[in-house]
């Protein structure tokens, strides 16, 4: 599949793991970013890996029936 669009999707913020309560706070004050993100279509969805301060690793499911809602089709 090629995809030609694009839409923001709202990433989902995780709990602060204990010990790492300092480095949370930047994502609080938007100075963290996510880090290597990628993205595989399997099924009519995408899976979203990236990490997050490279302490961790998150992955997450969207439907392209909700990303064409986001953009306002079908």
């Amino acid at each position: 599949m090629h995809f030609t669009r694009m839409a923001q999707l709202d990433v989902p913020g995780p709990e602060a793991p204990e010990g790492f309560e300092s480095i949370w706070k930047k994502f609080h004050e938007g100075i963290a970013s996510l880090q290597y993100p990628h993205v595989i279509e399997h099924d009519k969805h995408l899976w979203i890996a990236m990490s997050r301060a490279k302490l961790q690793t998150e992955v997450f499911c969207v439907s392209l029936d909700d990303i064409d809602k986001l953009r306002g089709e079908k």
